[in-house]
């Protein structure tokens, strides 16, 4: 369960209460008749004449009168400055609005921008990559869990994201930590596994047809029962109301409130009376739904279409194109492909391993030399574009990977460029010509050790694009930054 917000700060400025205790002062204070200047202050009426009196009563009012206006002066003076003085924090605060993205005005308590579908709620969906290598770390746990009881190891990957980030140390049961007692079972999970078994089981409890085949509401259900059990159906509430299972998923469901009413209530015990949880009503934000990693997963969402429609647009300069919309990125394979100028000694011994260079020349005028490929990790269906005006030299006629997809080599016009686009389907035959940014495939949906995603090698002027030779830190995004570059983006 997600901790409750920190409460924003109070809009109230610090001065306000000073500037309420130097009123309520003034108010108790008697108004005193001495001018500025007059010391002593006017003197005592003595019991003289007349004249004298008058005279003397004529020159004290003129001193009052004009220490009154001595005085009306300076509070003008001191009034002028602190409307300047306020006028400018104003004018601060509202450009720190401005900057900031909320636009003009003093509101620091503000509900979160609820944006037009667009590639930030599309990027918001994506796991980052430290997230992604924990899972990788994690996956023979979550598939030999997942197995004993018949479901889509995906699913524990997806409770541990909501529970424990994929930390290998924290149990999936509750985020608490590896050998520690958990706070709902009151057990002590020794090991990852023991924990991973714990979860499949919850989650096989909650919904007993649950199995790899079932519907996404049925894996809904479950999400939901591991979370909260049966308050939601006690409360008349759906799954797609959970932050815990829908949170990010499309546009429907961005920085989801928690339910503020009976679902998010405790029911009570023996021991303790009914009370809320300590999130309810509250806003969730950016944080992924379990629902919403376990579809990212199985490379399967099926929200968002319009979202969908705009992080799947060419990026083109006019001249090039890159080969797949960053927007639709979701993280990178965090090895490098075994046969690279990175690792050239392994480029005999088969395995991961770049294709154009290395394995064939794949009918481009290329040489045969040893370059860099990069795995680009997004949803099924994604589409991948030529990076500039060419000739498809190089289609796979079958499919060549097994259930991962074709691939097929582009040659540029003048000969000098080449790329390499693997793991697609639905690409043109060879022979076909193509234009910068024209769609030349999509990616292959499969449930295979990393999931849908583009194998993109480039070369220019006839060499390969590396990131560095061996012992130079190179890094599958260092790669994908040196394409980009290399295509003028």
């Amino acid at each position: 369960m997600p901790p409750a917000p920190t409460p924003p700060p109070s809009s109230a400025p610090a001065s306000a209460g000073s500037s309420a205790g130097s009123g309520a002062a003034a108010k108790g204070a008697k108004p005193s008749s001495q001018a500025p200047g007059n010391a002593g202050g006017p003197q005592k009426l003595q019991e003289e004449s007349l004249e004298e009196t008058a005279a003397q009563s004529a020159s004290n009012q003129d001193e009052e009168d004009e220490g009154k206006k001595q005085n009306t002066s300076c509070l003008f003076c001191c009034a002028t400055i602190l409307v300047l003085n306020f006028g400018f924090f104003i004018f601060v605060f509202s450009l720190m609005g401005f900057f900031s993205g909320s636009g003009f005005g003093l509101g620091w308590i503000t509900e979160p921008r609820q944006s037009s579908i667009g590639s930030s709620e599309c990027t918001s969906s994506a796991l980052s990559q430290n997230i992604l290598d924990n899972i990788e770390k994690n996956r023979a746990i979550y598939q030999k869990a997942a197995k004993a009881e018949g479901i889509n190891w995906e699913m524990l990957a997806a409770i541990h994201y909501r529970e424990g980030s994929n930390n290998p140390n924290q149990s999936l049961m509750s985020g608490e930590k590896i050998g520690t007692k958990n706070p709902d079972t009151g057990k002590i999970y020794h090991t990852l596994e023991e924990s991973a078994i714990a979860a499949a089981r919850s989650l096989k409890s909650r919904v007993s047809s649950l199995t790899t085949s079932s519907s996404n509401e049925t894996i809904k259900l479950a999400f939901l029962g591991h979370n909260r059990g049966n308050m939601y159906k006690l409360g008349g509430c759906t799954p797609d109301q959970s932050p815990y299972v829908m949170n990010q998923f499309d546009a429907a469901h961005i920085n989801m409130r928690w339910p503020d009413n009976a679902c998010e209530i405790i029911p009570a015990t023996r021991n303790r009376p009914a009370r809320a949880t300590s999130v309810k009503g509250k806003i969730e934000k950016n944080r992924l739904g379990a629902f919403t990693v376990y579809s990212i997963l199985r490379g399967a969402i099926t929200g968002a279409t319009t979202c969908t429609e705009k992080v799947s647009a060419p990026i083109t300069n006019g001249k090039t194109a890159l080969p797949i919309n960053p927007s639709a990125i979701l993280g990178y394979n965090n090895s490098l492909h075994d046969c690279s100028i990175s690792n050239p000694g392994s480029c005999n011994s088969g395995g991961h391993r770049v294709i154009l260079g290395s394995l064939s020349t794949l009918g481009t005028s290329m040489p045969k030399r040893i370059g860099e490929g990069v795995d680009l990790r997004a949803k099924g269906g994604t589409p991948v574009y030529a990076p500039f005006d060419g000739k498809v030299v190089y289609a796979s006629t079958r499919s060549a990977l097994g259930e991962t997809g074709g691939y097929i080599a582009i040659q540029s016009t003048d000969g000098k460029n080449a790329a390499v686009l693997a793991h697609i389907v639905d690409y043109p035959t060879r022979g076909t010509t193509v234009t910068a940014g024209q769609q030349v495939g999509k990616l292959k949906t499969y449930n295979g050790a990393f999931g849908p995603h583009l194998h993109f090698e480039l070369w220019t002027n006839k060499a390969p694009v590396n990131a560095g030779g061996p012992g130079s830190g190179v890094t599958p995004k260092k790669i994908w930054d040196a394409q980009k570059k290399a295509l003028g983006f």
